[in-house]
């Protein structure tokens, strides 16, 4: 058997088969990860610690304020605090800076950035091998590491890299639960208490993480899962997690100052205004932010417009992972249909600005999408030809970033 250690269903949470070799496989594969993720540390680092490169732009500062306001270890005076701007972020990323104490210098807070991107690396690379093998796992995360787009995204301070990994977590962990986790009574209830945990990190880092809730309900209630033994401890979670989201957006905002919800609201109202037609608007913005995404993409992959190999390239890769994820969703897998929520939502934002860090969260998740379908019994495939999409996607990922480096 030539890919032992692949699952017998293509979803996140599934367990390899036992290999021949009492484990081998997964020691190889571990110490391969290491092999790749160690050398891909200190070039991340390298940056990070370079003020030439890293960078406090864009909310950078918000999350900052918020987490000096909030860090037990700050004492910085309030007219220092004052100098910086002021506005409510979801508070998940901003309590991490200030739990960890990363909030008290701008290198700590980079650095807690870049290990967040490893760490999702890790669990993506991970989430390949179990459902696909050796090479996907070990393939993904060389790709992911070859893209531009990955480390100009960790550059600043913002919350995209822990939202990115409590997201992807959050999955993994939901398809575990619904199962049904196997085990004692407390082991069950660890398995839930972090799965409700991961949820609402997620949530409360970014409320975009909102989608989770819709494509985790959505699977557990009409998907595959719908007669699964978990499918009430998902929708309990799902409620509790919402619960907790809406009671940050009732308490924790003030009123005099601008949280992400209401600037939301307040540009479309604006805009409706001065148009007669509010769904024209509408139509426009999701045309133009469309475009937008697809540039974003191109530049996540390539940082060029201009090269013809490149744009071919990046353009094959979105056409493979988007027909995947949509004949995922179709299947109400529920990470698929969490990106067709998250895509959903950022096509409606109102703004083209800012693309590429709002495609930065759906990434690794896409490239996985090809990866889960062909994952064993995600598709009608044999073995032979199934490795071989597989190893093709995997080339097609390497290759061009390793063009894109150079």
């Amino acid at each position: 058997m030539a890919d032992s250690g692949t699952p017998s269903t293509g979803d996140l949470s599934q367990a390899p088969v036992t290999p021949r070799g009492a484990g081998k496989p997964g020691l190889v594969y571990v110490i391969l990860l290491v092999l790749v993720l160690f050398p891909y540390a200190f070039h991340l680092f390298s940056f990070t610690v370079f003020e030439g490169f890293a960078t406090l732009s864009s909310d950078s500062f918000s999350y900052i304020r918020q987490a000096l306001v909030w860090s037990p270890y700050s004492g910085t005076e309030a007219h220092v605090l004052n100098t910086l701007p002021e506005h409510v972020r979801a508070p998940g990323f901003s309590w991490l800076l200030a739990i960890s104490g990363a909030a008290e210098s701008t290198l700590r807070a980079h650095l807690l950035v870049s290990v967040l991107l490893l760490l999702s690396i890790a669990v993506g690379s991970w989430i390949a091998y179990r459902s696909a093998g050796l090479v996907a796992g070990i393939g993904l995360a060389i790709g992911f590491c070859l893209l531009p787009g990955a480390m100009i995204s960790s550059l600043p301070i913002l919350s995209e890299n822990l939202y990115l990994l409590a997201s992807m977590v959050t999955l993994m962990l939901y398809e575990r639960v619904l199962r049904g986790a196997d085990g004692k009574p407390l082991i069950k209830f660890t398995w839930r208490l972090a799965l409700l945990a991961c949820l609402l990190l997620a949530i409360l880092t970014r409320s975009v993480g909102l989608a989770l809730v819709a494509a985790m309900v959505t699977a557990a209630l009409i998907g595959p899962g719908q007669k699964a033994p978990g499918k009430p401890v998902v929708i309990l979670v799902s409620v509790l997690a919402t619960a907790g989201w809406l009671s940050w957006i009732m308490l924790g905002t003030p009123a005099d100052i601008p949280g992400e919800q209401s600037y939301f609201i307040s540009i479309f109202a604006g805009q409706d205004q001065s148009l007669a037609d509010g769904l024209a608007f509408l139509w426009h913005s999701i045309n133009q932010n469309i475009s937008a995404l697809v540039r974003a993409w191109i530049h996540y992959l390539t940082l060029t417009h201009d090269n013809p190999l490149l744009f071919a390239g990046a353009f094959l890769l979105l056409a493979v992972v988007m027909l995947s994820t949509a004949l995922r969703a179709l299947q109400l897998k529920a990470d698929a249909l969490y990106l067709c929520a998250y895509l959903a939502i950022i096509l409606l934002w109102p703004f083209t600005q800012g693309m590429m860090r709002f495609l930065h969260p759906m990434v690794m998740l896409l490239l996985l999408q090809p990866v889960l379908l062909l994952g064993r019994g995600s598709l009608r495939a044999s073995g032979a030809g199934r490795s071989l999409l597989i190893g093709l996607i995997v080339l097609i990922l390497i290759g061009g970033g390793l063009a894109a480096q150079y």
